[in-house]
């Protein structure tokens, strides 16, 4: 129960770090640039923009997990993409402190592919999933110098799933067979 409730707080609590630079129009006006992480293993590259009440933000992220397992003939990847747009209005506490609160929509692909070997059959497996999604952000901020600003969030979120699958079977003593669900 414990490595359960403490992956949740993880991949509700993403953390980001952004390189602040002020605009040269106006000195109320913020682009950011940075980097995030959900869980430390799904990274993204970020781009904000506003003024010290109110900002926006476009994100894309990229994961890959290749596997090669020479022993049990396991080979495949298994990768993710998204890109998000989100919205916030900043809260000061103090001059280093504060929260913002917002909405967030975007899209996630994922997929996965593999080779397996089942005894004398090679079977080949192909999973797609695309989640469009909706929510709300949550988190807080401190600025350690006016250029290293740290965030963290909560984005509980809404999405739809569609998923394909598809699976090739092969072996000495059978055709070829393909199978696919939507």
């Amino acid at each position: 129960m414990l490595l359960f409730c403490r992956n949740i707080f993880l991949l509700l609590l993403p953390i980001f770090l952004f390189f602040k630079s002020n605009a040269q129009d106006s000195p109320a006006a913020i682009k950011e640039i940075g980097f995030g992480t959900n869980n430390f293993d799904n990274f993204s590259i970020q781009f904000r923009w506003g003024n010290e009440e109110k900002l926006k933000r476009i994100s894309g992220n990229l994961d890959f997990d290749g596997r090669l397992d020479p022993v049990i003939e396991n080979n495949g990847y298994d990768s993710q993409l998204g890109f998000h747009f989100s919205s916030f209005k900043l809260l000061p506490l103090k001059e280093k402190i504060g929260w913002f609160y917002g909405w967030k929509a975007g899209i996630n692909a994922n997929f996965d592919h593999s080779k397996n070997q089942e005894n004398v059959y090679v079977v080949y497996r192909s999973n797609t999933l695309i989640s469009p999604r909706v929510g709300g952000i949550l988190g807080i901020y401190y600025k350690f110098t006016p250029e290293l600003v740290l965030y963290g969030e909560l984005n509980p979120n809404i999405y739809y799933r569609y998923t394909i699958n598809t699976t090739k079977r092969t072996g000495p003593s059978i055709p070829e067979q393909k199978s696919k669900s939507t």
